[in-house]
């Protein structure tokens, strides 16, 4: 697969999407900006963007679902490659410890509250003026809304620099960057194919429909902390 996304890479159709990101992007510079991090691919690749316009400037925001929605291993994975990205930015990690209980698996308004509360007092505390999300039409009717236009107006305003991306464009910017990215694609990939393996929360009731959760093997490894 690497091969085929290396190819893709090349492509003008490809090569045009990163362009019009990149122009994007600079149109941000002198702004008080953020990007959205969960280490998922979108992300990845809206973050190695982000910061090769805005460099140290960029601020990087990455949420921790706690213990019970994201296996310890994997989260320790994704705050390396966020710092193997953007080494320079200035890297806000937030969580709750109330997502160390296994009440988070399928009380969702546990983590709505916790999520919210700290990105607003967050936003307010580092004065973030822009938020960049790794939001894509191509997802779903709700994300494809969303994605519509550039940004979104709020406090901060949302953009969305890959808005356009197409699965195929996400992994050629990995593959063609050489970029880190979480192992459990490989995992997960394989099985469930390329366009459709997402890096969600684990064994969160909210996500059971999307039919790529973690087995129950995992999910008793990680409720006695182990690793996977």
């Amino acid at each position: 697969m690497r091969k085929y996304f290396k190819l893709w890479a090349e492509t003008e159709e490809h090569k045009a999407k990163v362009s019009e990101t990149l122009a994007f992007l600079r149109t941000l510079a002198g702004k008080k900006v953020y990007v959205a991090f969960s280490g998922g691919k979108d992300s990845i690749c809206v973050l190695h963007l982000a910061y090769s316009v805005l460099g140290g400037n960029l601020h990087v925001f990455h949420w921790d679902h706690g213990l019970w929605l994201m296996p310890r291993s994997v989260e320790k994975e994704i705050l390396k490659i966020m710092h193997t990205i953007a080494p320079k930015a200035k890297h806000v990690v937030a969580s709750s410890s109330r997502l160390n209980r296994e009440e988070a698996r399928w009380n969702w308004k546990i983590w709505y509250n916790a999520f919210f509360g700290a990105l607003q007092r967050l936003a307010k505390e580092h004065g973030w003026e822009i938020g960049l999300l790794g939001l894509r039409r191509e997802e779903s009717v709700k994300r494809r809304f969303k994605a519509s236009t550039w940004c979104i107006e709020g406090c901060p305003k949302l953009c969305f620099p890959i808005r356009s991306w197409g699965w195929r464009d996400v992994w050629a910017y990995i593959v063609s960057n050489n970029l880190p990215y979480p192992s459990v694609y490989d995992k997960y990939c394989k099985l469930l194919g390329w366009d459709k393996c997402r890096l969600v929360t684990f064994f969160d009731k909210e996500f059971e429909h999307l039919g790529n959760q973690i087995d129950g093997y995992l999910m008793w490894k990680n409720k006695h902390h182990t690793e996977p």
